[in-house]
């Protein structure tokens, strides 16, 4: 018997934002995120011209900030929270004016 793929996903579209693109990127993103098999979720900011230029984004840190928003949660909490989950080639290395 075979074992399963398991490993992170990247979902990219270009093109402008509508209803049913938005509505199709949810659902992709919400089943990957409740997938076993799928370790990560990626968003590729411009679609293809993300992924060339590694311009991704994680899409559980963007539901993460989501729902502490909706939940009300302290903005300052929030942005703690978020920056704590990016990797430390990603966070801001300036604490200058934030």
């Amino acid at each position: 018997m075979s074992e399963a793929l398991k490993g992170a996903l990247i979902i990219g579209q270009s093109g402008g934002p509508s209803s049913v693109i938005n509505s199709s990127a949810y659902g992709c993103i919400r089943t990957a995120l409740d997938a076993d098999c799928i370790t990560k979720v990626y968003g590729a900011y411009h679609g293809i011209k993300g992924v060339l230029n590694d311009e991704l984004l994680c899409m559980q840190i963007i539901e993460e900030g989501v729902l502490a928003i909706a939940d009300g949660s302290n903005p300052r909490y929030i942005q703690e929270k978020l920056e704590f989950m990016l990797p430390a080639s990603k966070k801001r290395s300036d604490k200058a004016g934030g």
